[in-house]
């Protein structure tokens, strides 16, 4: 079967590029031929532009981001399957109506208002609404970003479920998706799955990483939305405690620990497995965590964007460790940072979540 993904594949993201990988393998371990529709929102700007600011700290902030976006795209060109042709525009991806046997859009929060009004052709993509009409349209793990309707806007309520009553099969990612999906388009049919990332094993995850050795024991810090402050005395306790360096997944100097790293997709990966220990407020982090069976602290975010906090506190839920999930205002008791986790039985609960998961894409010939 010919399957296309429409995903946030462009995204220099760690989580959004390793949840297409993992969708992508698992697919290609089926026998099917995988394609990425590879549709970037963002205009196209020289390197010059990218690198060039009016002052010598902008230029290194611009640095900086360029060389993320190397990363990425090294790691996109070798490990995923994309269309030869680049789409920007809503009217191009026509060309796509009837080329695929199945669409599946997801994983993400592909179907969160918050991203996908952010560029003009994102809600066409990520609602598959340019699929031919002898095209299976699916979701896998889809995710909406928020734990209930009402703190989404009327006007994105409405679009969203006039878009879901197209689809041939729903499934999302947190538990709380399958509620809404019946608040805004009334089915009933949505199922709960894991996110793709999940679909593979420690073992395949080993194979793309490789071996790498680090001389020193260390604790990763992984913190989105630039709230690295709001960790600092977290990672402190850590640090006294377990008499652990500290390295944190950015290049900026801030706080009191002055070790740091911007590394690959593939190095991030690397970084968690070889971790005795890692602090985050990332969704992916955690699942990585659970993978790699690294001791971790979860934590949540707070505000506006504090509707995100759903998908950790779900999953960690279903696998027996929410109590591994705090505020950054919370006292964190440091006797904490050398309790034993009981990895058997996580590996137990997600290798049940996993085969349910992969029992909704076979029933979607997949």
């Amino acid at each position: 079967m010919k399957v296309g993904i429409a995903t946030f594949q462009w995204s220099d993201n760690y989580g959004a590029v390793l949840q297409v990988y993992a969708l992508q393998s698992y697919l290609e371990k089926k026998g099917h031929l995988v394609q990425i529709i590879d549709f970037r929102p963002k205009p196209s700007v020289s390197v010059m532009k990218k690198i060039l600011a009016k002052t010598p700290q902008g230029c290194i902030r611009k640095w900086e981001a360029y060389y993320k976006e190397v990363l990425f795209e090294n790691f996109r060109n070798k490990c995923l399957k994309r269309t030869s042709k680049t789409f920007s525009f809503v009217q191009e991806l026509k060309s796509l109506a009837d080329k695929y046997d199945l669409m599946i859009t997801g994983s993400d929060q592909v179907w969160n208002p918050r991203w996908i009004s952010q560029y003009e052709g994102l809600k066409e993509l990520y609602f598959l609404s340019f699929a031919g009409k002898n095209t299976k349209r699916i979701s896998y793990a889809a995710s909406f970003g928020h734990a209930e309707t009402s703190t989404m806007e009327k006007r994105w309520q409405k679009i969203i479920g006039e878009n879901l009553e197209k689809f041939d099969a729903i499934s999302v990612r947190e538990a709380s998706g399958v509620g809404i999906v019946r608040g805004l388009s009334g089915r009933t049919d949505a199922a709960h799955v894991v996110d793709p990332t999940l679909l593979l094993s420690r073992d395949d995850y080993n194979r793309l990483v490789g071996q790498a050795n680090y001389s020193e024991a260390y604790a990763f810090s992984y913190i989105l939305h630039g709230l690295d402050r709001d960790v600092e005395n977290v990672l402190q306790g850590l640090s006294d405690t377990l008499d652990l360096t500290i390295l944190k997944c950015n290049i900026k100097k801030t706080g009191i620990h002055k070790c740091y790293t911007l590394p690959s997709p593939v190095c991030w990966l690397n970084r968690i497995k070889n971790a005795d220990f890692m602090v985050t407020n990332s969704f992916h982090g955690v699942v990585f965590c659970l993978i790699f069976h690294t001791p971790f602290i979860a934590l949540l975010i707070e505000g506006e964007m504090g509707a995100m906090n759903a998908r950790i506190v779900d999953l960690l839920k279903a696998v027996g460790l929410e109590h591994w999930v705090f505020f950054t205002r919370d006292s964190v008791s440091q006797g904490l940072f050398q309790k034993e986790r009981n990895w058997r039985k996580v590996d137990q609960k997600i290798s049940l979540l996993r085969s349910n998961s992969i029992r909704f894409l076979e029933h979607q010939g997949v």
